[in-house]
């Protein structure tokens, strides 16, 4: 485009929006570039060039069809990105919760599949993050594998949880054994482990609850250990 060169755009919200312009036509980042964008955008206001045809585009303001065609694709990602809704997060305070996230997806697996709930400040439910799948063994469910998703979305807390494949929720020793490296290193890293739910055949059990150390010092109410069923 051979740009018609004034330093006046259109108002003052124009020019936060010459850069980016700019990294959409030819020789992004060259002065030539931010000159171009400034002069499209005296021109036509960002709602014209949106609903604007690439050859109209090209033809009127002398762009090349390339540019043209990347400022069109980029108001086709805003229009979509405008009709996105985040999806509600739900929270995940207690035992219960837990297993209404994960009884569906764990139901019917013939092998053990380990996951790690990473949470925001309110116990929200920031992402689901499959670990490892087999049977649960220190070797493989490994602190560094479980808090790195956490630490990278800089997560408040974390929720572990794993599935029986024999339907009995009653948590082994390596299930304690696991649990007991996790929140140390939870206590390490600044982002506690609230809880490692076992899920079973309709029934759960809350290893935090399981430890009366563990429940008094924490979020979660103590209750008497047991099975849980969701019946």
């Amino acid at each position: 485009m051979k740009p018609r060169i004034s330093l006046r755009v259109a108002d003052s919200r124009s020019q936060e929006f010459v850069p980016p312009l700019a990294c959409l036509l030819d020789r992004p980042g060259s002065q030539e570039a931010a000159l171009s964008a400034r002069a499209i955008l005296e021109r036509r206001d960002l709602l014209e060039l949106s609903r604007a045809d690439p050859l109209e585009l090209a033809a009127e303001l002398e762009l090349d069809r390339a540019s043209a065609e990347r400022i069109a694709a980029a108001f086709v990602l805003a229009r979509g990105l405008a009709r996105e809704h985040r999806p509600r997060r739900p929270r995940v305070r207690t035992p219960e919760a837990v297993f209404e996230l994960l009884e569906t997806r764990f139901r019917g697996l013939e092998f053990e599949s380990f996951v790690v709930l990473t949470l925001d400040g309110k116990h929200r439910l920031r992402r689901l993050v499959p670990v490892s799948t087999g049977t649960l063994q220190t070797s493989l469910v490994h602190p560094r594998e479980v808090f790195r998703p956490a630490i990278r979305e800089a997560a408040a807390a974390l929720i572990v949880a794993h599935n029986h494949p024999s339907g009995d929720p009653e948590p082994s020793a390596e299930d304690l054994e696991v649990t007991r490296r996790l929140r140390q290193a939870g206590e390490l890293v600044g982002i506690p482990l609230l809880d490692h739910v076992v899920v079973g055949e309709q029934a759960f059990v809350s290893i935090r609850e399981r430890d009366p150390t563990w429940a008094a010092g924490g979020a979660s109410p103590s209750r008497e250990p047991q099975v849980r069923s969701s019946g």
